[in-house]
């Protein structure tokens, strides 16, 4: 996992992983062994992009599959509040 901030708390479970920044607007890059349903900053849902846009813009999520049990996820978010990445 790597974050443009400093992470207070970070929990995986079997179908989530979920995690609270310190500070936003934040971007974290991170592998997972999943592709993700669903991507939550706050309370509100997380447009997924087809293309890594330009990071310091929008916010939302992108996902890149590096073969069949794991990718690479990137996420921008300017909410405050906790991060529910969940499958």
């Amino acid at each position: 996992l790597r974050s443009s901030s400093t992470l207070q708390h970070i929990a995986y479970a079997p179908a989530s992983i979920t995690y609270t920044t310190f500070a936003w607007p934040s971007r974290e890059r991170l592998r997972t062994s999943f592709e993700p349903r669903e991507v939550r900053a706050g309370h509100r849902r997380l447009k997924r992009f087809p293309e890594l846009p330009d990071p310091e813009r929008k916010d939302g999520y992108y996902f890149e599959a590096a073969g069949p049990r794991k990718g690479l996820l990137e996420i921008r978010h300017s909410q405050a509040g906790a991060v529910v990445i969940t499958k």
